[in-house]
């Protein structure tokens, strides 16, 4: 069940009389002790190489026990040794438990970050529109074959979609009256969290690529969108966690915050909370994955979370992925000026066999809203993929 550890020569195969051993299952790690060199849940952590600012020690699962055991010497003289018998668990902490350290690392990143050139953008009368596109739930790094689903996807395709829904819905909206742009990202980019193929939940999903090559590829081809969109206007990117990639998404933001650090146009909006919010004028825009909060109260969370916003704005939206289909709807609050407007963005990646057995099928699509600083939502653009 367990396989003795070693590591840096530190540990090798133990006496009969003593035991340390570590298994790994997933992201934790348990560790099986009885020995006279670890008398601590801390010491067997630095034993096993395991780093406690990354993981901490789960006490309600584990167990230590100290006693004495009489042990012969090659002589055969008897000598009583202190032991210690412990089982300690391993887990990894939350995102924000050790956030500070993994901030102070993205400080030092941001010394390096690329150079960039100041925009120059276009001299015009009124540059009141706001550009949302909204590329959500695309699984980038999702497996499906043609004989198991009706076709293919996986990294190649995925980047390729993602380029051209991008190019189009760009080649829609009239750039020099853009005076902003919000990119919400995360929402489901990638197909799973953890190292063997799982989303946050623990769920085992099909992937393609090994997971440190597809993150990579994932934050180059982000970096890549965002410095498109640079140029036609000041860049406002806002990091939204999936129920598949809460994690990854966050380290995504993390990265694309350093790469970006000297770009004057582009901001990242990457705190831990699920919802945020983006004014322009008098439109107020939410942003969640839409797999937790129930439709209808998102209207009354907005106004609660953000109740200077609320009552400053006469437009109220939210932006929800996670479904992978298209859908709106109106929540009234109050009198009839107090409208929210609720859109669920479709998606652009393709079925994987579960779904596809399930029979989960839908419009593949990407989105991008035009918002006017006081007039509100002015168009909706599609992307339809053929």
């Amino acid at each position: 069940m367990y396989q003795i550890l070693k590591q840096n020569g530190r540990v090798g195969v133990a006496p009969t009389s003593e035991v340390f051993e570590v298994a790994q299952t997933g992201e934790s790690y348990t560790v099986i002790s009885d020995t006279s060199k670890v008398h601590s849940f801390e010491e067997a952590a630095l034993e096993a190489g395991i780093d406690l600012q990354i993981y901490e020690i789960d006490v309600k699962r584990s167990s230590l026990k100290h006693y004495q055991q009489a042990n012969k010497d090659k002589d055969e003289s008897q000598r009583v040794v202190n032991m210690t018998s412990m089982e300690v668990h391993f887990k990894l902490r939350e995102v924000g438990d050790w956030h500070p350290i993994l901030d102070s690392k993205i400080q030092e990143i941001k010394k390096y970050a690329p150079k960039y050139r100041k925009p120059k953008y276009p001299k015009v009368k009124s540059r009141s529109k706001l550009f949302v596109p909204c590329i959500f739930d695309l699984h980038m790094d999702k497996l499906a074959h043609e004989d198991e689903t009706g076709g293919n996807y996986d990294i190649k395709i995925s980047t390729k979609i993602f380029n051209e829904a991008l190019d189009h819905l760009i080649s829609k909206v009239e750039a020099d009256k853009v005076g902003h742009i919000l990119f919400p990202i995360g929402n489901d980019f990638f197909q799973y969290d953890s190292k063997d193929s799982k989303t946050t939940a623990g769920t085992f999903v099909d992937s393609d690529g090994r997971w440190r090559k597809s993150f990579k590829h994932g934050c180059k081809l982000m970096v890549q969108a965002i410095e498109t969109l640079a140029e036609i206007a000041p860049v406002s990117v806002y990091v939204v966690p999936g129920n598949h990639d809460t994690q990854r998404a966050f380290y995504m933001g993390e990265y694309i915050d350093a790469w970006f650090a000297n770009h004057l146009s582009v901001d990242v909006v990457n705190t831990g909370r699920s919802r945020k919010y983006f004014r322009w004028g008098k439109n107020l825009i939410g942003l969640d994955h839409g797999d937790k909060a129930k439709d209808k109260d998102l209207a009354l969370l907005m106004a609660e979370e953000r109740p200077l916003d609320w009552a400053e704005t006469l437009y109220r939206v939210w932006l929800l992925g996670h479904l992978h289909t298209s859908k709106s709807m109106v929540m009234t609050t109050g009198d009839a000026q107090k409208r929210t407007q609720i859109y669920r963005i479709p998606s652009l990646c393709g079925s994987d066999e579960w779904h596809h057995v399930n029979g989960y099928k839908s419009l593949r699509q990407a989105q991008a809203m035009v918002m006017d600083k006081e007039l509100g939502l002015e168009s909706i653009n599609m992307f339809n993929l053929k």
